[in-house]
């Protein structure tokens, strides 16, 4: 998921806080894969309009290294590592909280997002913070939110293995005196998978920075091999 923050800038003081929805559960039964468990991509980048770009395409394997894992005080963490560091827990509500490492950005590599896959109900995650610079006052504010789509399903050693979509939004934006800096937001969307128990799809689209339009990315699971 790094392609799709770039150059992010760290803020020293942070102060998270989160959606508290209790929304009505639907039964969803996860699988918590055992360490030793791999799962194998097909990568590829996309052009500005989409297109795959030829000569992009590579493969890559993702590990489950530990199960029942203790992360920033959050116990039954399983954690995937593979181009970033993959954090997955289930929490009261029976969604997925993802932690993703390996970002640039402080809060963005600490911040565990809910994906609402039993709930349904939209969530987000946002913190603030306040700098004195020359007599001008920064607020710099984050966020991710998350969404849920469309279930779908996809053949995968040859089953059908079904997974929601979820859209995440990032945004970064810096105000100094009340004026717009710095806006810089980002979206990818993940399809997380529970009888597999992590994402077996990601496509990061096209997007804009700073005016400049930079090509996306996408990774489709091909295999998996569950101990």
């Amino acid at each position: 998921m790094q392609h799709f923050l770039l150059s992010l800038v760290a803020v020293l003081v942070l102060a998270s806080c989160s959606d508290t929805t209790s929304p009505d559960n639907i039964p969803v039964s996860y699988k918590v894969p055992s360490t030793g468990s791999t799962f194998t991509y097909s990568t590829y980048d996309t052009d500005d309009n989409g297109t795959k770009s030829p000569g992009t395409e590579k493969e890559r394997v993702e590990s489950v290294i530990a199960t029942n894992a203790v992360v920033d005080n959050s116990t039954g963490v399983w954690v995937v590592q593979g181009a970033d560091t993959a954090n997955y827990r289930i929490d009261q509500y029976n969604d997925v909280q993802m932690r993703v490492g390996g970002m640039q950005d402080a809060f963005f590599n600490t911040a565990w997002i809910r994906l609402p896959y039993s709930s349904g109900v939209p969530s987000s995650v946002f913190t603030s913070d306040k700098t004195t610079n020359n007599g001008v006052v920064y607020e710099t504010g984050k966020s991710i939110t998350a969404e849920r789509m469309t279930l779908q399903s996809f053949p995968i050693n040859g089953t059908s293995v079904t997974a929601y979509e979820f859209k995440i939004s990032y945004s970064i934006i810096v105000k100094g005196n009340e004026s717009i800096e710095s806006d810089m937001r980002a979206v990818t969307y993940v399809w997380f998978a529970p009888s597999l128990g992590t994402v077996i799809r990601r496509v990061t689209p096209s997007q804009e920075w700073f005016g400049t339009k930079r090509g996306g990315h996408i990774e489709e699971m091909k295999e998996y091999t569950l101990r």
